[in-house]
């Protein structure tokens, strides 16, 4: 049914019309509709708008009341555009349920024809691959590891894995790869572009051990011209790519993240066994809770334990009012081994204490696969750093 132009403003109703009427969305002209008539047919209608447009003057309470009402009643693509807008407007837009924003200035034109082509390359979500989220708590080093090497895990047991690195303060997933990508995500996330399957699988670069990166942005890089709509195109076209997909975030505060946490099946928040971080953690789950639909399917993971003197684990999980709190034991020599060398810990030490306990976690939360029997690297350092070193190692292979 084309698109429905959603105000109260009867003037700035008629203005967004005749712009979008001029862009030629769809065969039919816009109609324009009070909230009252649009939450009324919403209902009713048989078959829904293309899409559906919210024009304001400012996006307050009464605006994010009725995408959420919009959002609840139709599968229709949603956009908010209002004349008074900042990066809070668009958080809070795209928090209520809006799949993009538009300011409404002399650019209007143009901006908009731009989302409607983004939402209208948007891969369907039902059909995409399962996607697993993690986030630190407090350290960004603890969740980029977590994310490596559960993606690694992943791959391990099904195949391949894909590993999207949303770490916008400047990813370390390729260089714990030992990976030298040409593209990053910024360069198909800025605004005034659009990204269909082919530019995404031009911009992710192959690991030997199975997964399929987008790396993240430079340290220092320039972020303010990331398109929320986008970073959530991103994720679908690597869901469609994938059956299994890891997205490492450095925090929950950006638009573009909380949209990714919302669509995701399984959020991972990465902490440790003291009280700062167990604090902190308290903190992202209240957030989780409060922002999102996600904390039902939030688990929390606590890396480097096994140390005197840390909180015990059942007294965490009381603590945060969890069932548990699955453990990644402190192993520090296989650890740094893995980022020295630049291969997951899964993978370069295999039999170690974390390594067992990440690719435990993957099968946890991924279909039981039975992995192949893997070779037992013997000796003091592991095989690659003994290599590495000169050094001359044995293999056996498991019993």
């Amino acid at each position: 049914m084309g698109v429905w132009i959603i105000s109260d403003n009867t003037d700035l109703g008629g203005s967004v019309k005749s712009q979008v009427d001029a862009l030629q969305l769809r065969s039919s002209p816009a109609r324009v509709l009070s909230t009252t008539s649009a939450l009324t047919e919403v209902m009713s209608v048989d078959a829904a708008p293309h899409l559906m447009l919210i024009a304001a003057m400012r996006v307050d309470e009464p605006v994010l009341q009725i995408v959420r009402q919009l959002r609840a009643g139709s599968a229709a693509k949603l956009i908010v555009a209002a004349i008074a807008a900042d990066h809070s407007a668009v958080i809070q837009s795209v928090r209520a349920g809006a799949d993009d924003f538009v300011k409404l200035d002399e650019q209007f034109g143009p901006e908009l024809a731009n989302a409607f082509q983004r939402l209208s390359a948007a891969v369907d979500k039902k059909t995409g691959g399962l996607l697993l989220t993690v986030i630190p708590s407090r350290d960004v080093g603890d969740g980029a590891f977590l994310a490596v090497n559960l993606a690694a895990a992943i791959a391990a047991l099904h195949g391949k894995c894909g590993l999207l690195d949303f770490n916008l303060r400047g990813g370390d997933a390729a260089l714990m790869l030992k990976l030298a990508p040409r593209h990053t995500l910024l360069d198909l996330v800025r605004r005034r572009q659009s990204v269909d399957q082919m530019m995404f699988e031009q911009a992710v670069v192959k690991h030997e051990s199975g997964i399929e990166l987008l790396a993240g942005p430079d340290l220092f890089a320039d972020t303010h011209e990331i398109d929320p709509a986008l970073c959530r195109q991103v994720v679908a076209h690597s869901q469609a790519a994938q059956a299994y997909c890891v997205v490492s975030i450095e925090d929950l505060q950006h638009a573009e993240q909380i949209g990714i946490l919302s669509e995701s099946d399984r959020v991972l928040v990465a902490t440790r066994l003291d009280l700062v971080s167990l604090y902190r953690t308290q903190r992202h789950l209240d957030y989780i809770r409060k922002s999102t639909n996600a904390i039902e399917r939030t688990v929390v993971v606590a890396a480097g334990t096994g140390c005197a003197g840390e909180v015990p684990p059942r007294a965490a999980c009381r603590i945060l009012q969890v069932p548990v709190v699955h453990q990644i034991p402190d192993d520090p020599s296989a650890v740094t081994v893995s980022l020295n060398i630049g291969n997951p810990a899964v993978r370069e030490c295999p039999q170690s204490k974390a390594s067992r306990a990440i690719t435990k976690l993957a099968a946890l939360l991924t279909p039981a696969v039975a992995p192949a029997k893997a070779a037992v690297r013997r000796g003091l350092l592991p095989f690659n750093a003994a290599a590495l070193f000169g050094l001359q190692t044995s293999t056996t292979t498991a019993k």
